[in-house]
């Protein structure tokens, strides 16, 4: 049975980031369709939601997380034994317009991302047994300066791409 992957609102997919929902096609042989193709979608947190960094003994809370894509033309958008990979913008990242608020005093950071080593991706794969999408984020994709008391860069992928993998369950465009 090929399973369709329906694009709305999205649950949070580590470091803030989010992966699509899922719906199940009816009827058709296995593998991960993604629909409706060409489609485009934003993703970004639930309202009341933060996107959490814990930077050695610094956390920072992002009020606002949002990153864009659109699900790839037929036939692009079918996989027979794989993910289905569709490019996304670089994830944003702020607290109403302005730096992150941290657990240190006085302390704000600023995260920026980047696209200049690379596409970042998302890969959904439909499993009955839970369905998964993979956000690839590319080298120095994802740059963080904290400011104030305590003060340090932090590079993400410094040396190479990285995934970070989650559940995402059935949706549609009111929701999960």
């Amino acid at each position: 049975m090929r399973h369709l992957v329906r694009t709305g609102v999205v649950a949070a997919l580590g470091l803030g980031l989010g992966a699509l929902p899922a719906a199940p096609a009816l009827g058709l042989a296995p593998g991960t369709t993604v629909g409706p193709a060409g489609h485009d979608y934003a993703a970004a947190l639930v309202s009341g939601t933060t996107a959490a960094f814990v930077v050695g003994n610094t956390t920072v809370n992002c009020s606002q997380s949002a990153t864009t894509g659109q699900v790839p033309a037929e036939p692009a958008n079918t996989s027979p034994d794989g993910p289905v990979v569709s490019p996304v913008s670089p994830a944003t990242f702020g607290n109403n317009g302005a730096n992150c608020p941290t657990n240190v005093p006085f302390t704000t950071a600023r995260t920026v991302s980047n696209d200049t080593n690379g596409p970042w991706t998302i890969a959904l794969q439909y499993d009955p047994a839970g369905s998964t999408g993979t956000m690839t984020i590319p080298a120095a994709g994802v740059v963080t300066t904290i400011t104030g008391l305590a003060s340090c860069t932090v590079t993400v992928a410094p040396d190479g791409p990285a995934s970070v993998s989650g559940p995402w369950r059935s949706g549609g465009e009111a929701g999960p």
